[in-house]
């Protein structure tokens, strides 16, 4: 049997209160990195990123979402987006059909529907 050499075990948790012990005795997982909750300016530039491709009304203000989304991941903000491109579906579909829901931008008030949400 030949040692395995360069294999590395990468484990991610939200939950790291609930990690037994026993794993994280020297020789198993011996490095512990903690990657915070991103700030508000960096919850910006992810919203921006997410929102890359989206039709945004002119009353979207990434910066006011931010700061109303503290303890948001990455993940609970691109949720938040889906969320609200939901909502226009919602909205502008049943009555205006497919061709107008393509075009429709996602506004500040279908963004805002992510605190019935969360």
């Amino acid at each position: 049997m030949q040692p395995l050499e360069r294999v590395y075990v990468l484990a991610a948790t939200s939950r790291p209160d609930l990690i037994d012990p026993a794993l994280l005795r020297p020789g198993r997982l011996d490095k512990c990195l903690h990657c915070p909750l991103p700030s508000p300016e960096e919850r910006v530039c992810i919203l921006q990123a997410l929102s890359r491709k989206l039709l945004l009304a002119d009353d979207v203000d990434l910066a006011s979402v931010a700061r109303r989304t503290d303890h948001f991941s990455g993940a609970d903000l691109q949720a938040l987006l889906y969320t609200s491109q939901l909502e226009v579906v919602h909205e502008v579909f049943p009555e205006k059909g497919e061709a107008e829901w393509r075009s429709s931008s996602l506004t500040y008030r279908c963004l805002q529907s992510w605190s019935k949400t969360y």
